[in-house]
């Protein structure tokens, strides 16, 4: 037996109300743009240099705590010129090194 008219009109309706609803709740984040990503792999990359600076830092001050320094100047410059020549292959060949 059929229902009345009107309340199959009501079903449809809340069948698509709640439809429209399922949809709206299943919206997918909208997509990065590059200058987003480029922004975050940026910020990644300062967050990551900054970290390798700390670790740098702390492991010269537990190396001169644990051997002091060295009064040879010839071998100072020797250790000096052998750090700057493997750096500027590194990835970072830019970035400032004592």
């Amino acid at each position: 037996m059929l229902r009345p008219y009107s309340s199959r009109i009501a079903s449809a309706g809340v069948v698509t109300l709640v439809c429209f609803l399922a949809l709206l709740h299943c919206q997918t984040k909208p997509q990065k743009t590059v200058e987003d990503l480029e922004a975050e792999q940026k910020k990644q990359n300062l967050a990551e240099a900054l970290n390798e600076a700390d670790i740098g830092r702390n492991m010269a001050g537990r190396l001169l705590k644990l051997y002091g320094t060295v009064d040879n100047e010839a071998l100072v410059r020797y250790v000096n010129e052998v750090g700057l020549y493997v750096a500027q292959y590194s990835d970072t060949p830019n970035r400032h090194y004592m």
